[in-house]
């Protein structure tokens, strides 16, 4: 590749996207659509970039980050051999005013009975909300025991709020996830999930067929789907 003598091939640098500017060409993944948030770990350090140091200016530098999630009770700060502590009350969720709270521990956390978990909270909050799959998967993850309880008909409730049948799939894999320790998740509910979501039953099939702890009853589910491929395409999903 020829370059003209006339032309800086380092002028580059005046229009790259190199530092940690916002941009809205690239997709953020940054762990908040999971309910988590960025934190800094560990020291700055700086590049070594001498063989380029006459042509990129100030020395780059990086900050090491990590993910942290609601779970996370101690992460390491900033500042090397420090530890900054996150304690529960200091996380937000729509779902924390869902019934009776313990309220004889002085330690400051929030101490969540999962049983109590009101429905209607995440019917409510489904209502306005733009990433419903992340609504739905931290009630999943603030409410375990709630959610692997859900019933055929709450199911139902719940994907009825998603009127996008591209994002039904999405959140049924969600609320199949809050059945992935137990054994409560049967046919039925996947049935229930797929009368919900009429033009997408069969993707929503897929997504929560490997949590089915009843595979023996499977044609209850297939026999909801209208040709042969699709039910051939779904009977693959079940435990064998």
């Amino acid at each position: 590749m020829e370059i003209s003598p006339d032309v800086n091939p380092w002028e580059i640098f005046d229009h790259a996207l190199h530092g940690p500017e916002p941009s809205d060409t690239t997709p953020k993944i940054s762990g908040e659509e999971d309910g988590g948030k960025i934190v800094a770990l560990g020291v700055v350090s700086t590049t070594n970039f001498s063989e380029d140091k006459a042509h990129l200016g100030p020395a780059p530098s990086y900050q090491p980050v990590v993910n942290v999630f609601d779970t996370s009770d101690n992460i390491q700060s900033s500042s090397p051999g420090t530890t900054e502590t996150h304690p529960a009350s200091n996380l937000s969720s729509p779902f924390l005013n869902d019934g009776p709270h313990d309220s004889s521990s002085n330690d400051g956390m929030i101490h969540k009975h999962d049983d109590t978990a009101g429905i209607a909270s995440l019917l409510s909050s489904l209502e306005n909300a733009y990433d419903k799959r992340k609504v739905v998967g931290e009630f999943v993850r603030d409410h375990p025991a709630r959610a692997a309880k859900l019933s055929p008909e709450e199911i139902a409730q719940i994907l009825s709020k998603v009127p996008f049948s591209l994002d039904q799939a999405s959140v049924a894999g969600e609320i199949a996830a809050g059945f992935e320790r137990s054994d409560n998740m049967t046919c039925a509910h996947i049935v229930a999930a797929m009368r919900a979501c009429e033009y997408s039953k069969t993707d929503v099939a897929k997504a929560m067929a490997p949590c089915a702890s009843d595979p023996q009853n499977r044609s209850i589910v297939l026999d909801y789907l209208e040709y042969s491929f699709e039910k051939d395409d779904v009977a693959k999903y079940f435990r064998k």
